[in-house]
């Protein structure tokens, strides 16, 4: 059984990167990881717990239509929605769960993905 990681964000460079990534693997771990927030202005008038709620709730969000694709091919999904810094979260989520590699498309590119593929990180 071949699993990928796939880091998205639910732009269309990143729906790309999935529907390839559907293409090579049975199972695939979805990622959205939301970078921590700016605290001091939303602590005027947010509270700390109110502000990660709104960041899971976006990041789940952001993975709607990349889960509508994955159930309509009927292949077999883990989602991950994480705070913090994305490389280290990304590479964690890969590490804990055993996925042989990862695809990733780097947003900043919009015009196109950008793919690195790595292998198994080492446990």
């Amino acid at each position: 059984m071949t699993t990928l990681l796939v880091a998205c964000d639910g732009s269309e460079p990143s729906l790309r990167a999935l529907r390839h990534a559907m293409r090579l693997a049975d199972k695939v771990h979805l990622v959205n990881v939301q970078p921590e927030a700016d605290y001091p202005g939303l602590l005027m008038h947010m509270t700390k717990d109110d502000i990660r709620r709104a960041q899971l709730e976006h990041g789940r969000s952001s993975l709607d239509e990349a889960g509508k694709l994955l159930e309509q091919a009927r292949l077999a999904c883990e989602t991950h929605v994480l705070i913090g810094e994305p490389a280290k979260m990304i590479v964690g989520i890969a590490k804990s769960e055993g996925v042989a590699a990862s695809s990733w498309v780097h947003a900043a590119w919009a015009q196109s993905a950008t793919w690195s593929w790595a292998p198994r990180p080492p446990r």
